[in-house]
């Protein structure tokens, strides 16, 4: 009498399907990493900016109540007396800018308020942040 042998193994069915959920769990892992890594980098940018801010409003600080770029520049006359916006100071550091403004005796007398604004682009998108510092003539 002859034995029949089964033959073991996976059928072509099985094998596609397994090749199947492994490819769909690799993308979704490929997907991951890349939003992974751009959120990184827009991570970066964002610390870089606030850290340059920061080191700008520090250089602010350190300078005399009455110097030039601690006054209060809202308005300034034109050639025929009328009042114009003054321009923000700023600096361009490449990608992004930092400017600032100065308010006077706000919020009380003898003190100034200092805002800053770091403006950048992430991939197109408009990155805003601001800083605020009350400075005091004692100082």
């Amino acid at each position: 009498m002859m034995k029949i042998q089964r033959e073991e193994g996976f059928t072509l069915l099985e094998v596609l399907m397994a090749v199947t959920v492994f490819a769909v769990g690799f993308s979704a892992a490929l997907s991951m990493q890349l939003t992974s890594t751009k959120t990184n980098a827009s991570s970066r940018l964002i610390t870089e900016e606030t850290i340059s801010g920061s080191g700008q409003m520090e250089q602010l600080m350190g300078l005399p109540f009455t110097h030039q770029d601690l006054l209060d520049l809202v308005l300034k006359a034109d050639a025929e007396g009328l009042p114009e916006p003054e321009d923000d100071p700023e600096i361009d550091m490449g990608r992004y800018n930092i400017s600032w403004t100065v308010q006077d005796s706000f919020p009380a007398a003898g003190t100034k308020t200092v805002s800053m604004t770091i403006t950048g682009n992430d991939r197109g998108l408009k990155k805003t942040i601001r800083l605020h510092k009350i400075i005091s003539s004692g100082n």
